[in-house]
């Protein structure tokens, strides 16, 4: 393929060398909030620096927009594999997997930053985020990638980023269940709830219109005009950044 970048090129650029130990010792230490703590600052708050270099992934991004054009997600898995690499199909490894989630649901936004390809792949995400929730309460907790807190936070962004309420709902449910997993990522709800706010008054979000060519209703005009708008709504506009 051409862009010679493997999953687990992705998956050590975004969560350290840690991504790098046997699963069980790396679960368990990427549950911490000692590796949790600078890891959010970098990943939720970022920078001009971060956002360059999560663009030395923008050839594999390319490659997954071309795979984008196919109508199911398996398919998109194995034309993004057919472009970049077999280690890409998502039956290849849990690995491939969780690179994907994280190169199309986070990636893609620093990269793309203000821009409509930071969210050409949400519905993707979205759809990764589901596949992994499903298989994830049919598997043994400690076997799943989902056991893992740092990326049980991504699969819930995924959906926090859909546009579509039924995946902000979902997302309610197993926070407040809290079964599983979900209970460590309970520090999410307030995100959760604010974006599901949103989704629940516009069915979109209007911080992306201007992104996405859309027209802005007066009641969405009026909210963007206002002090309403939450810091995370803020983060792709390019002006933003202080």
């Amino acid at each position: 393929g051409g862009a010679a970048c493997a999953p687990a090129d992705v998956l050590t650029f975004w969560f350290g060398p840690e991504w790098e130990l046997p699963p069980a010792t790396r679960n368990e230490l990427m549950n911490t909030p000692e590796y949790l703590k600078p890891r959010y600052k970098l990943w939720f708050f970022g920078s001009d620096a971060f956002d360059n270099e999560c663009r030395a992934f923008e050839p594999l991004l390319a490659e997954a927009e071309a795979a984008n054009g196919e109508p199911d997600d398996k398919k998109r898995g194995e034309s993004l594999a057919a472009l970049a690499g077999e280690e890409w199909l998502e039956g290849a490894s849990a690995d491939a997997r969780v690179a994907r989630l994280v190169l199309l649901d986070q990636i893609a936004r620093n990269a793309r930053r203000g821009t409509q390809g930071a969210f050409v792949f949400d519905a993707e995400a979205a759809a990764l985020a589901r596949r992994m929730i499903v298989e994830h309460a049919d598997t043994d907790e400690e076997k799943s990638e989902v056991a893992n807190t740092a990326v049980l936070g991504f699969v819930s962004t995924a959906l926090m980023h859909s546009e579509c309420l039924t995946d902000h709902l979902m997302l309610r449910d197993l926070l407040d269940v809290g079964a599983g997993g979900w209970r460590r990522v309970a520090d999410q709800r307030g995100f959760a709830d604010s974006h599901r706010a949103v989704i629940e008054r516009f069915g979109r979000y209007p911080h992306r219109n201007g992104a996405l060519g859309r027209q802005n209703s007066p009641e969405e005009a009026a909210w963007l005009d206002s002090d309403e708008v939450p810091g995370w709504a803020r983060s792709q506009a390019k002006l933003s950044r202080g």
